[in-house]
């Protein structure tokens, strides 16, 4: 397994899985996902799983009874899409989730509609007043990394940051191919630390990013 290589090669990468609407109605997926980390021999700390606000209104009690069992697992848990579902505050409020991720509909025209850096901006004030960490998917160019920065957003992600690359290269050292013709700052060393988010190193689909630079 890729993860397990990167981590004994001292490169403590936490993987990003999309959790579907069934796995999160099986009450036995905390187990089933429990037994899959120990076979690896893998943290449970090392697994990201990212679901949607519909998904968690297939059916609120049951689904959070499994989100609540994989948070006491020690796995992380990623509302993705967040502002395109119907879920309500108090849902919010109640999902042991620790990582809010923006949809790239508001984040990719924040910049050019009033209307969407507003939204942009309230969900990054929600997310740090709840304590949770939030990224901002589908960002393109400099001026929405700009942006994303100034309101303080935790991390970044999309192809204006880098494309997918192979697990090889990114156990290299995660060279990006970038968004042709944008100058974008300088990226500061990559941090190893333990597995500990959030200063995790990120394996997904796009490369998720710091405002500030550094990709995670």
């Amino acid at each position: 397994m890729q993860a397990r290589a990167w981590h004994d090669a001292d490169m403590p990468v936490r993987v990003s899985v999309n959790l579907s609407p069934r796995d999160l109605l099986h009450q036995g997926f905390p187990d089933d996902a429990s037994e899959i980390l120990d076979g690896v021999g893998l943290p449970a700390g090392a697994l990201m799983l990212e679901i949607t606000e519909d998904t968690i209104m297939a059916d609120p009690t049951r689904g959070m009874k499994v989100l609540c069992d994989l948070a006491e697992l020690g796995v992380g848990l990623a509302l993705d899409d967040f502002g395109t579902g119907w879920s309500s505050l108090a849902h919010l409020r109640r999902t042991p989730v620790e990582e809010l991720k923006i949809d790239r509909s508001f984040v990719g025209t924040m910049t050019e509609d009033h209307d969407d850096a507003v939204i942009v901006r309230s969900t990054i004030d929600l997310a740090r007043a709840l304590r949770l960490r939030v990224v901002a998917e589908g960002v393109e160019d400099l001026a929405t990394w700009t942006a994303l920065n100034e309101l303080g957003c935790d991390l970044i992600q999309g192809f204006g940051i880098c494309r997918p690359v192979p697990p090889p290269k990114r156990s290299s050292g995660f060279p990006c191919s970038r968004t042709p013709g944008i100058r974008w700052p300088e990226r500061p060393a990559l941090a190893r630390a333990p597995c500990d988010p959030p200063a995790l190193w990120r394996s997904s689909l796009h490369a998720t990013a710091r405002p500030s630079g550094a990709v995670i």
